[in-house]
């Protein structure tokens, strides 16, 4: 028996072209920038243990630059150091251009708590941290499909 052809798939899109401005200096979104690059941090974040600070901050400045625009980072990056911006402020600028790109909102929704609920940190466990992530995706399941993919083993 041969495989069934089901057609071309997929959905061509244009490269992102958003700007905004950032203390003064006009900044440029990163064409590839989207959700797949976000899915692709969340499933990478589930994998790091809570308490190494310095691979969660790698991660994060990962994710980051696929946000800002390659040519703009170096003079964003200098602009954030130079207006004391924290890691809060720079992940805001982020979740900006990813609400723009997806078209989802990925803010804080109205009936969930400000803050992160206590939850134990010597789990290293996959399965202990995907529910803090998923909080995080209300009213997205796309997105909670596709990071529950990413943990499929290849």
């Amino acid at each position: 028996m041969t495989d069934k052809y089901i057609g071309e798939l997929g959905t061509p899109h244009e490269e992102i072209k958003y700007t905004f401005g950032y203390f003064g200096q006009m900044m440029r979104a990163h064409p590839d920038a989207g959700e797949l690059s976000y899915i692709d941090f969340l499933g990478k974040a589930l994998e790091v243990d809570e308490e190494d600070e310095a691979e969660g901050y790698k991660l994060t400045m990962e994710f980051l630059k696929q946000q800002v625009h390659p040519d703009d980072w170096d003079v964003f990056w200098q602009t954030a150091k130079e207006n004391r911006q924290t890691v809060k402020d720079i992940m805001q600028v982020s979740q900006k251009i990813l609400e723009e790109v997806s078209g989802f909102p990925t803010g804080q929704p109205s009936d969930s708590p400000a803050s992160q609920p206590k939850r134990s940190r010597k789990s290293k466990a996959v399965s202990s941290s995907t529910p803090a992530v998923f909080r995080h995706m209300k009213g997205r399941p796309d997105l909670k499909q596709a990071v529950a993919l990413a943990q499929l083993p290849n």
